[in-house]
């Protein structure tokens, strides 16, 4: 059953890539804890390393195949990184989601409807990827079953729909969840149920925070990194001081742009002449653009 675990991260991983290279408004990223250079290690201090384990706990459950699988105490899943198992609910098992009948059923939630229902294509990618494998490198006697549900992009949604999954879906984790906002509103949930949230599809600079949310993890550029990324570009192809005219998403999401290209401004690099600002529900954009296309900025 270990081997099953680790042959599907693998997997993950490798989905990561693709939706990585694929693209995404709002996709997971370089690993930072904040906006902030502060520190997210949660490692144990040398006194008390004697006590946390590596890949073993203080209390285990058998599987069919006789190899252990922690249920208490703590386990150190890489350096500084830290889970307490005994801050997971009385009837947690770390086998939920794979099944006798030889599934295992990975959620996600993404928007298959609304004004970004273009990203719900995602989902089919996943699908079909699972296929692949399902077909032509199966996991052992394992079936791969993916379990999306649309939220359209609503935060309140997602919520809703990793709260159902939970309950009645008998779910290993997730994965691929789209949007920062809603992998943010997700986090505590999953975090208390010690149900991974893998593979973020957001670059909020915020999901590399293991000391405090160590069952989540992020996968595309951080956006801070990738806005830096920009300013660099346009300063070598332009000089010190071009014209900027941004759209910004009105949510963390476009805010962490927002913020980050304000911080190239401050810093002589750009020349941030006009800003707009949308709601992610709105059906165009048409009077934003008008308004930054008037402003005359070379960018």
């Amino acid at each position: 059953m270990k081997k099953v675990i680790l042959q599907l991260l693998c997997i993950l991983g490798v989905f990561s890539l693709m939706a990585a290279g694929c693209g995404s408004d709002d996709g997971a990223g370089v690993r930072s804890v904040d906006g902030s250079e502060s520190s997210s290690s949660s490692s144990a201090s040398s006194s008390d390393s004697s006590s946390v384990a590596s890949g073993v706990s203080e209390s285990s459950s058998e599987t069919e195949e006789g190899t252990a699988a922690p249920t208490t105490g703590q386990v150190e899943i890489a350096t500084g990184t830290v889970l307490n198992l005994d801050e997971c609910p009385d009837d947690w098992d770390p086998y939920e989601g794979v099944t006798e009948d030889g599934q295992v059923r990975i959620g996600t939630s993404l928007p298959q409807s609304g004004q970004l229902a273009a990203f719900g294509a995602i989902g089919e990618g996943m699908q079909i990827y699972f296929d692949f494998v399902n077909d032509q490198f199966p996991i052992g006697d394992y079936e791969l079953v993916l379990v999306a549900k649309d939220d359209g992009y609503e935060a309140g949604r997602t919520v809703a729909n990793v709260e159902e999954m939970l309950e009645t879906e008998n779910i290993l984790g997730f994965a691929g969840v789209i949007g920062t906002p809603n992998n943010f509103a997700i986090r505590p949930i999953t975090d208390e149920a010690c149900v991974p949230q893998l593979l973020n599809l957001s670059g909020f600079p915020q999901w590399g925070d293991p000391a405090n949310f160590p069952w989540t993890v992020g996968n595309i550029l951080n956006y801070a990194t990738e806005t830096e990324i920009w300013c660099q570009h346009i300063v070598a192809e332009l000089g010190q001081g071009a014209t900027v005219a941004a759209l910004f998403m009105n949510n963390d999401f476009g805010k962490t742009y927002q913020q980050t290209l304000q911080g190239c401004e401050d810093r002589g690099d750009i020349d941030l002449i006009a800003e707009e600002l949308h709601d992610p529900a709105a059906p165009d954009v048409t009077n934003e653009m008008t308004t930054l296309v008037a402003s005359g900025a070379q960018v």
